[in-house]
């Protein structure tokens, strides 16, 4: 039972975490080289799609056993935690900001915190709605 076990969850987490940071290149490349955005939709669009599974997996039903809590951390912590990526979001603002966007950094920074937000709540209350 890899629940139990701290250092078969932590080779989950890395492996899963891995597999995330792989989707989130592949995806953000492939929405990049579509459209001409002028702004890196690609990292932005991985974030909101992120913090919406976050949502989902953060609102359980009445009792989740611990298989469901391994699970939600292998997906959370591993896998969600190597596909978003805050970080490079906040450097291609500063890539914006240093090339005189001034707007287009500023929207980029702050929109990401708050559209991942409301994903995330999204998210949390279409699962709610789904355990009721």
């Amino acid at each position: 039972m890899i629940y139990t076990d701290p250092y078969m969850m932590g080779i989950f987490i890395a492996f899963a975490g891995g597999f995330g940071a792989v989707a989130r290149a592949l995806l953000d490349e492939f929405i990049t080289n579509r459209g001409r955005f002028g702004w890196p939709a690609g990292i932005f669009t991985v974030n909101i799609i992120g913090s919406f599974f976050v949502g989902i997996l953060s609102a359980t039903g009445p009792q989740p056993s611990l298989e469901f809590v391994a699970l939600r951390m292998i997906l959370v912590a591993g896998f969600l935690g190597g596909f978003t990526t805050f970080s490079t979001a906040m450097v291609d603002g500063v890539k914006l900001a240093r090339t005189g966007k001034w707007g287009k950094a500023c929207a980029l920074v702050l929109g990401n915190y708050a559209t991942a937000t409301l994903a995330f709540l999204l998210g949390a209350f279409i699962a709610q709605l789904i355990w009721q």
